[in-house]
């Protein structure tokens, strides 16, 4: 059965393959260390040039590029949006989802040092907004240290 572009594209990614592009060669590795089948791999092969295009812009799309470590960073005009809402009464609990999960059987060292993690490789979760002396709002990204979370623990299990 021969397909098209797109329909080929579906049946890899349904397969679970890992697409790579190497100069202007595709190297393919399936989920499970499975080969690929010859009618799979003479497709690959008849679509060849599109597959290099798609995984050129693909790779584009999803390369952000870094900048610069600096002091502080200019802010988005959806970031914008989002302060001035924030500046209003009750406007900061507007994008704010409560809610609670009771954790059973776990270790608080192990979860303070995972969720420590996580902030330490996320920098916008230690990101904050700070209006200037020049009326400016920019975005700080904190060190760990600064940040001041911390996550409480108290044991009632022993409690009435």
């Amino acid at each position: 059965m021969e397909r098209n572009f797109y329909s080929l594209l579906n049946t890899l990614r349904k397969l679970g393959s890992n697409l790579q592009l190497e100069g202007e060669n595709i190297s393919v590795e399936m989920a499970n260390g499975d080969d690929l089948s010859r009618e799979l791999r003479s497709e690959i092969i008849k679509y060849k040039d599109d597959l290099i295009l798609f995984l050129k812009r693909k790779k584009e799309f999803y390369e952000i590029p870094k900048i610069s470590i600096q002091a502080s960073y200019p802010i988005s005009d959806a970031q914008r949006r989002l302060w001035v809402l924030s500046q209003f009464e009750q406007g900061s609990i507007a994008y704010n989802m409560y809610s609670y999960l009771d954790l059973k059987g776990y270790d608080i060292d192990i979860f303070r040092r995972s969720i420590s993690s996580v902030l330490l490789r996320h920098e916008v979760l230690r990101t904050v907004f700070r209006e200037g002396e020049d009326g400016e709002v920019r975005q700080y990204v904190l060190d760990l240290d600064d940040l001041g979370f911390v996550i409480g623990y108290e044991d009632y299990r022993l409690e009435d």
